[in-house]
């Protein structure tokens, strides 16, 4: 897979960079949300998780998973770049969205490394998984934020 992603990206990115972008193992990128997420223009607040499978052990079975809150990574974010917040000192706020995406390893994309130099001719490629979820539940205490 990384021969193939270095073969793609060549002439856009060194083999360093294509390295750190992705190990290959499957991931997903969890993320809590508020109002406004939808639109890259606008900075909104996230909690961000990133959720990385061993292959050999995790696939093709049943897994319990959870993840303290505490556990996030807070920040705001405008055009797929994250400025890291402290959660204790954040504003009281409403999450309205849950998202899991595919991700990279390292949670970033090429265009991380290649900002406005990007080519918009070369296709972008997207790592993608197989998941069956069977429940997702956010315990949160009443009354309290983020």
């Amino acid at each position: 897979m990384l021969a193939a992603l270095k073969s793609h990206c060549q002439g856009q990115l060194g083999d360093e960079a294509v390295e750190s972008l992705d190990t290959g193992v499957p991931c997903l990128g969890l993320t809590f949300a508020e109002a406004g997420y939808n639109g890259q223009g606008t900075e909104t607040l996230n909690a961000t998780y990133s959720l990385t499978f061993d292959p050999k052990r995790d696939f093709d079975r049943w897994m319990e998973i959870t993840i303290p809150l505490a556990d996030f990574i807070f920040g705001y974010e405008r055009n797929y770049v994250m400025k890291p917040a402290s959660r204790e000192a954040l504003p009281p706020s409403e999450w309205i969205a849950f998202r899991i995406n595919p991700e990279t390893t390292s949670g970033k994309v090429a265009r991380n490394y290649i900002g406005d130099a990007w080519d918009d001719s070369v296709p972008e490629i997207y790592k993608e998984l197989s998941i069956s979820l069977e429940s997702i539940r956010a315990n949160m205490k009443a009354g309290g934020s983020h």
